[in-house]
């Protein structure tokens, strides 16, 4: 993509992630509203949904970036837009799906194992998709991680939230 006299990459990948985050979020937002602005209602949804929104436009810069133009020969030239193409191959796409079908089973699974549970293994399926190989980060990191998650969610939300074990 070239604007005036600059050359510009765009990670198509990674812009379309944020905005369908920042888009699902702002929908949540909108919905918990019109629901009620009752502060017992929107004291976690308020404060996360704008902190993901600004998070989010604080990467999409990220998804563009500047090529430096030089003054190379044309076979050079190709070699580095070779060097520029995105590195996703299909084995990578691959991972990226299980690690979406693996979220969307942790939201099925919350009422039916426990938040705890279910946090713990989506936690563990998250570490091994993203490269993380060494046992005793893959056993003792996620059960740590879920205990805070669920001793925080619940000093926060009146929610009777289930559990499995804690």
């Amino acid at each position: 993509m070239r604007f005036g006299n600059h050359r510009y990459t765009v990670d198509w990948g990674h812009l379309l992630v944020i905005a369908m985050i920042a888009v699902i979020c702002a929908a949540y937002l909108r919905d918990t509203l019109a629901t009620s602005t009752h502060v017992n209602n929107i004291l976690f949804v308020l404060p996360a949904s704008i902190i993901a929104l600004l998070l989010s436009a604080a990467i999409v810069p990220q998804a563009v970036r500047r090529v430096a133009e030089s003054k190379v020969p044309e076979p050079a030239q190709k070699a580095q837009a070779e060097e520029d193409a995105p590195s996703e191959t299909w084995r990578d796409l691959g991972w990226i799906a299980l690690l979406v079908i693996g979220f969307g089973l942790f939201v099925y699974s919350l009422e039916r194992i426990g938040f705890d549970v279910a946090s713990w293994l989506f936690i563990t399926l998250g570490l091994f998709i993203c490269g993380e190989r060494r046992i005793l980060a893959l056993v003792l990191y996620p059960p740590i991680t879920a205990a805070l998650l669920v001793f925080a969610f619940k000093a926060l939300i009146p929610y009777p939230m289930f559990t499995l074990i804690l």
